[in-house]
């Protein structure tokens, strides 16, 4: 009996022994390819998952680079401001009234406001913004409010932060804005030069990372890593901000006696070819932007009874006063052409200051007959006093004279076939006939400024070659980038 149960005894132990074995496999089995699921099938995502967890990454904005005009003041500049941001995990029904009620008066919001400001209050996450770019003394009104002694039991301090970040500043706000332009939300250069050397201007953006611990509180400064913010480059431009100021002084007069669509204005230095001042108004404040600020373009805005009419027209009106004329558009010359022409013809020696023409009020063209703005006629006169008459009849003579090769020759020339590649954005392209599409008529109507389009910056720097004695030379408005 002795023998049967010892190997009764020993057959229950192998059975149990074998029992965990496979027990013990099928767990460690399970634990492996857990951990080759977890590893290699999803390990990137969970390890970016822990990461998230516990690194705080926040960025620091760069400082975006100062604007000066020639004689040093500044036109734009980046200040300090805020963002004001709440961590939803940790505001409870005890203190979320009490946030509320504190934001919405520091804020100024009204009802609707409130509301969503509530929502952001129940939302998932630690970070939320409520309000970006505000002034410092906001911030000083909210952070002296949550250190009150009678606030602090209240542990807003948890749940309500502030971010420093930029604001750009123009001091002079209507001066000179198509040509500067302004930024968006995110510090990028939508328009005008802001645009054009957004690149330059922006600087790159710095970081801190912070190690957290399960309660998402920082561990120790030692284990802070902070990368600097790197401030963006400062332009000089060629902008002498009294000139500018007496452009558009003179400008807006004439915009408002004649109720005008636009006005618009250069002022280069002919011998270099540095703008001076560029005018296109009505213009628009660069610290608002998408304000309507020319009261005719008000006015009708104000007659629009359709709401969805009214929304486009203001919407119409505001990329209107954006727009640099001087640049971003063309048009007929008119008569400021025969400037050239008169260049062109003494050039080739087919006429000379001495030589006479009589108008007689028209001059017949093929089947046209060409009118002079004086329709009696301006009588003899020579090279001189029809330039000085701007006589049509006269230049259409010199025109049929020079020819068409000759005419083209110096239309190019003078740089009016291309862009002349000044330093700012939408630079339109030259509308004009190839020297193959002129016929007699044409070349007639080209000569006293008809037929071509150009924008105002390319008859600018033309006439600056003829100022300064025949050099073409590339406008501009940056004279120096400044680390």
């Amino acid at each position: 009996k002795g023998g049967n149960v010892m190997n009764r005894f020993k057959k229950l132990c192998t059975s149990r022994a074998f029992v965990m074995f496979l027990v013990i496999a099928l767990l460690l089995g399970a634990g492996v390819s857990r951990l080759f699921y977890f590893q290699i099938l999803n390990g990137k995502e969970y390890s970016e998952k822990a990461q998230n967890q516990q690194l705080s990454d926040r960025e620091i904005e760069a400082r975006r680079g100062t604007i000066y005009d020639s004689q040093g003041n500044v036109l734009a500049q980046s200040a300090t401001v805020y963002n004001i941001f709440i961590d939803p995990s940790k505001i409870t029904d005890k203190n979320r009234t009490v946030l509320v009620d504190l934001l919405t008066e520091v804020l100024g919001y009204n009802s609707e406001k409130r509301d969503e400001l509530v929502e952001k209050t129940h939302k998932e996450g630690k970070y939320v913004i409520v309000e970006r770019k505000v002034e410092y003394k906001i911030r000083k009104a909210l952070a002296e409010f949550m250190d009150a002694d009678d606030n602090k039991k209240y542990k807003l301090r948890n749940c309500l932060g502030f971010e420093e970040t930029t604001r750009r500043y123009y001091p002079y706000g209507k001066l000179a804005s198509p040509v500067l332009g302004f930024v968006g939300s995110d510090n990028q250069g939508l328009e005008g030069i802001e645009a054009y050397y957004d690149e330059a201007l922006q600087g790159v953006n710095g970081r801190i990372i912070t190690v957290a611990d399960a309660a998402s509180k920082s561990i120790s400064d030692d284990f802070e890593t902070t990368i600097p913010a790197e401030d963006g480059n400062s332009l000089v431009l060629t902008l002498n901000s009294s000139i500018q100021h007496t452009l558009e002084t003179g400008l807006q007069d004439i915009l408002e006696e004649y109720d005008a669509k636009g006005t618009y204005g250069v002022v280069m230095d002919v011998q270099t070819g540095a703008v001076l001042a560029m005018a296109s108004l009505p213009g628009y404040d660069c610290n608002n932007p998408r304000t309507v600020v020319y009261d005719k373009y008000i006015e009708e805005i104000k007659k629009e009874t359709d709401a969805d009419k009214k929304a486009e027209l203001e919407s119409a009106y505001v990329q209107k006063q954006w727009r640099n004329f001087t640049v971003s558009d063309t048009y007929v010359t008119g008569s400021v052409y025969k400037t050239f022409m008169a260049a062109a013809a003494l050039e080739e020696n087919v006429v000379n200051l001495n030589t006479s023409f009589t108008c007689t009020g028209s001059i017949k063209v093929a089947d046209w007959n060409i009118k002079c703005h004086i329709h009696a006629g301006h009588g003899t006169q020579n090279l001189t006093q029809g330039l000085g008459n701007s006589c049509n009849p006269f230049f259409i003579t010199i025109g049929q004279r020079l020819g068409v090769h000759n005419y083209f020759k110096y239309f190019d020339g003078f740089g009016f076939t291309e862009r002349t590649g000044i330093d700012l954005p939408g630079e339109a392209a030259p509308q004009f006939y190839t020297e193959n599409q002129y016929g007699i008529v044409e070349l007639s109507s080209a000569s006293f400024g008809q037929t071509n389009n150009v924008s105002p910056i390319q008859m600018c720097t033309a006439l600056s070659a003829v100022a300064n004695g025949g050099r073409l030379l590339k406008p501009y408005l940056v004279s120096e980038i400044k680390d």
